[in-house]
C-alpha cells in the first residue's frame, strides 16, 4: 500500500522537475537585445554610382544594421567575409565598398542561383533564374575588385562543409528559408566563424519566417555559452566569444 508520505514526496519531485524544465526552456531563448535600445541607428552610406544592375533594393532596410554591426571591421587588413545567398550581390558589394576596403581582405559568396526548394518562394523568382546569376557576376565585374571575391555556385549545405573552420570574421546568412536548410546553414557557419567574429542571420522573424527563427533558437540553445547576442531584429547579430 502506497503511503501518503510517498505520494507527497513524488508529487513534490514532479513539481521541482517541471519548474526546472520551464526555467531551462526560458533561459535558452534568444534574449531581445537592440543595438541602441530603441534609438534610431546611425545613417549608413549607400553604394556608389558604379554600373551595378539591381532589380530591387532589399538591402535598404538592413544597411543601418550592417553599418552598426560592422563598423569596427572597417579598413582592417586580412579579414574575411562569407555570405550565403548573394542574389544580385547588393549586400556583398556594400560590404566590399564600405567595410572590407583593405586590399588584403576577401569576400566569399555562395548561391544556388535558382528558385530554391520547399514552400518558401521568394518574390524575386524569375521565369529564367539565370537572370539574377548573370546580374550578380556582371556586378562583381563592375566592382573593379573581383580578384578579392570568390563565388561558389551550389547548395550551401554542401559548400560550407568544404570551407576551413575558424576562418571567417563575418558570416551573413540569407539562403534557403526551410527549417532543414536554415538549421544546417547556421550550424555549419558557426564552425567556420573565428573567435570574436559575427554571425548575421537574415529574416529573423517568428511571424514571417518561423523556420529561420526556430533554427536560430536551436543554434543559441547549443552554443549559448560561446556567444553574445548583439542585436535582435530583422537581422539577428551574434558574436562568437570562444
Amino acid at each position: 500500500m502506497v503511503r501518503l508520505h510517498d505520494i507527497r514526496t513524488r508529487l513534490i519531485g514532479c513539481i521541482v522537475l517541471l519548474l526546472l524544465s520551464c526555467t531551462q526552456t526560458e533561459a535558452s531563448k534568444i534574449p531581445n537585445i537592440q543595438f541602441l535600445q530603441g534609438r534610431p541607428l546611425p545613417t549608413a552610406p549607400i553604394s556608389t554610382a558604379k554600373q551595378y544592375r539591381f532589380t530591387e533594393d532589399m538591402f535598404a532596410m538592413r544597411n543601418r544594421i550592417f553599418w552598426q554591426a560592422l563598423s569596427s571591421f572597417k579598413d582592417r587588413p586580412d579579414i574575411h567575409y562569407l555570405e550565403v545567398g548573394v542574389y544580385e550581390g547588393r549586400a556583398l558589394l556594400w560590404v566590399l565598398e564600405h567595410i572590407f576596403t583593405h586590399p588584403t581582405s576577401t569576400l566569399t559568396g555562395i548561391d544556388l542561383f535558382a528558385s530554391g526548394d520547399g514552400e518558401f518562394k521568394p518574390k524575386e523568382v524569375y521565369a529564367n533564374p539565370k537572370d539574377f546569376k548573370q546580374r550578380y557576376f556582371q556586378n562583381i565585374n563592375s566592382s573593379g575588385q573581383k580578384q578579392r571575391i570568390t563565388t561558389h555556385v551550389g547548395y550551401s549545405q554542401d559548400i560550407l562543409k568544404t570551407l576551413q573552420h575558424n576562418s571567417y570574421d563575418i558570416i551573413y546568412i540569407d539562403g534557403c528559408h526551410t527549417l532543414t536548410c536554415a538549421r544546417a546553414d547556421s550550424l555549419l557557419a558557426w564552425s567556420l566563424l573565428k573567435k570574436d567574429g559575427l554571425l548575421m542571420i537574415d529574416d529573423y522573424s517568428e511571424r514571417d519566417f518561423p523556420d529561420v527563427h526556430t533554427a536560430a533558437q536551436e543554434l543559441f540553445q547549443k552554443h549559448q555559452h560561446s556567444m553574445k547576442v548583439l542585436h535582435t531584429g530583422w537581422v539577428l547579430v551574434l558574436q562568437k566569444t570562444q
